[in-house]
């Protein structure tokens, strides 16, 4: 019943930022699935409208899998954020990284 109230509460937060979902969750809200609510996030986060905030503990190893499963369902593919590479394009690369304060 719990996560059935956690469900509901997500897909009204999701609704927010995407109206495909939100259309569909006022027709009928139990015709809402994980799935629609994952495309609407992934849809969301692209056009920067919504940012997923998750939680974990690195060194404990809690949350790693839903962090790296987040990376690929939400954010935008090199693809998404450039284009299609064509055949006789230049190379094009999207890179980012990610630094540790060892004095934190």
């Amino acid at each position: 019943v719990a996560e059935a109230g956690a469900f509901a509460e997500l897909v009204e937060s999701a609704a927010e930022c995407d109206d495909e979902l939100a259309d569909k969750f006022l027709s009928d809200d139990r015709a809402v699935t994980r799935a629609d609510v994952r495309d609407a996030l992934r849809r969301a986060t692209c056009a920067s409208s919504c940012a997923p905030v998750l939680c974990g503990a690195m060194l404990k190893g809690v949350g790693t899998r839903a962090l790296l499963d987040a990376v690929a369902d939400y954010l935008p593919s090199p693809e998404d954020a450039l284009g299609p590479l064509e055949a006789d394009s230049d190379f094009r690369a999207l890179a980012f990284k990610v630094t540790n304060d060892k004095h934190r």
